[in-house]
């Protein structure tokens, strides 16, 4: 199950375009919400967070 892979260069080459532009599509995804959301609206709460501490 550990077999190291090899890419060839056009796939390193899509792999890392792919990578950089899905940084790019976050950015403007996270800046869509940040203008979309109004003052008073709650934090939105992640179920992934991991909680170390009850509250």
């Amino acid at each position: 199950m550990n077999e190291k892979v090899e890419l060839t260069p056009a796939q390193a080459e899509e792999m890392r375009l792919a990578l950089k532009e899905m940084g790019w599509a976050l950015a403007h995804l996270r800046n869509f919400y940040n203008l979309s959301k109004t003052e008073d609206a709650p934090v939105a709460d992640d179920p992934n967070q991991l909680k170390l501490f009850d509250q």
